[in-house]
């Protein structure tokens, strides 16, 4: 009897491990079968873009849920095709400046310190 009782024993932790191989090998297979879906939807939702805005839009779409990639997909869109190019985004940035840049730098800096002091509540306002 205890012969038995061991093949038994060893019987049911061999069916314990085959179904941890067999877990480990469907979850492998969902996650592949998911990163298929996730690229064909990805190659279907970035083709009528250009390159460098397919490149923006997959950016954006990286840590989306394969689930919800056409919804984020038509909530991005047109921010993404009015994106303005590169050049004329400098330019703005640097016109952006206004009056501040007819000021020294030295006093501009201080008074960017003073009013960050004012709003975190560190100085009162002198004003």
């Amino acid at each position: 009897m205890d012969e038995t009782t061991l093949k038994l024993k060893d019987a049911e932790k061999s069916i314990e491990e085959a179904k941890a191989v067999i877990e480990s090998k469907e979850r492998e297979i969902s996650q592949q079968k998911d990163l298929m879906e996730r690229k064909a939807t990805m190659a279907e939702l970035l083709k009528p873009l250009s390159k460098d805005k397919a490149e923006v839009m997959s950016q954006l779409l990286e840590s989306t849920a394969t689930d919800k990639l056409k919804s984020a997909y038509d909530k991005y869109l047109q921010a993404v095709m009015e994106d303005a190019p590169v050049s004329k985004a400098k330019k703005m940035l640097s016109e952006a400046n206004g009056d501040k840049a007819s000021a020294p730098r030295s006093e501009r800096d201080d008074a960017d310190l003073s009013s960050i002091r004012v709003l975190a509540g560190l100085q009162k306002n002198n004003n």
